[in-house]
């Protein structure tokens, strides 16, 4: 599986990331953080299977994983990544590309936005259907979150 990473320069105090992903999730309809027993860190999402896990991995990395509705969790954990990155004053890097990068509050604000933006290589009308399919299959908690505009 694959696993994204946030790096910082100095060590990760608990507290700060757990008050950080509150806020992130404060923001989020039907969106809980609650403690990963499986992990002994974080995990944000919704329902059982529907999530990101977040632990620390070294004293100045932590990691994410993410589970199943691919393009939601995929979303989740982009913004959980920049959002802890910025706070953090991390670099962010990911298993599956070389390099780091910085974070960045503007790069997929909303659900709708990152899948847009995965899906920017089809035609419109395509990704506007796919989103509609994704969207109507949804329960309807998370039909409210797809439909949220003003996401952090």
């Amino acid at each position: 599986m694959n696993h994204a990473f946030v790096t910082s320069r100095k060590r990760i105090d608990n507290d700060k990331v757990t008050a950080t992903l509150q806020d992130l999730v404060d923001g989020l309809h039907a969106i809980e953080l609650r403690h990963d027993p499986n992990t002994d860190g974080w995990w944000i999402g919704h329902g059982e299977y529907a999530g990101v896990a977040i632990w620390l991995k070294t004293s100045r990395k932590l990691a994410f994983r993410r589970g199943a509705l691919g393009d939601f969790t995929g979303w989740l954990q982009n913004l959980a990544q920049c959002t802890l990155g910025m706070v953090l004053d991390g670099r962010l890097s990911d298993e599956g590309v070389s390099g780091t990068w910085g974070p960045s509050d503007e790069q997929t604000p909303t659900w709708r936005s990152y899948f847009d933006h995965m899906f920017g290589h089809c035609p419109k009308a395509v990704v506007d259907d796919l989103w509609q399919r994704t969207v109507d299959s949804l329960p309807e908690d998370l039909r409210k979150l797809a439909q949220q505009e003003d996401q952090p």
